[in-house]
């Protein structure tokens, strides 16, 4: 899916609502025209510690279970 980019005119407390939903949490329209490239970039470290903790979080519960089942 290709993301070009659009205009979006009305009261300023609308146009701030669009630019938070358009973009990463908390960077609204001062991410500037990026065609969505920085949208995910910024998504990914926004995400980042999340998808860690729950790795690691996964990890040492399988070598939990691991150690358990080598009895």
């Amino acid at each position: 899916m290709l993301k070009i980019g659009a205009y979006v005119a009305g009261k300023s407390k609308y146009v701030k609502l669009i630019a938070e939903r358009l973009t990463a949490p908390g960077l609204g329209k001062e991410v500037g025209p990026s065609l969505g490239a920085n949208k995910g970039f910024l998504q990914g470290l926004y995400l980042a510690p999340s998808v860690v903790a729950s790795s690691l979080k996964t990890a040492i519960l399988v070598s939990k279970i691991m150690d358990k089942l080598r009895i």
